[in-house]
């Protein structure tokens, strides 16, 4: 077993002195998240929309109501049902 093994092992079951702790403190930094960035809801919302199939859906329900056709209904424009 390696010195680094055993420093480690002997860390997991004792837990860290103070000068290991300080020294991997002044190495790695506190151990904090990474501050998080606060947006807007409203920018929240609008980020969902984003999602490829979000928008593919949402210009198919654009053109149906464009060409005035409910597809849940069968309602079809008088133009095609001649």
């Amino acid at each position: 077993m390696s010195v680094q093994n055993e420093t480690q092992a002997a860390a997991a079951a004792n837990g860290l002195t103070s000068q290991e702790a300080e020294a991997r403190l002044k190495q790695f930094g506190p151990n904090d998240p990474a501050p998080s960035k606060h947006h807007s809801a409203v920018l929240d919302f609008l980020r969902l929309f984003l999602n490829p199939l979000v928008l593919i859906l949402l210009i198919a329900a654009l053109v149906s109501r464009a060409m005035r056709v409910s597809i849940f209904w069968g309602i079809r424009p008088a133009a095609i049902s001649a």
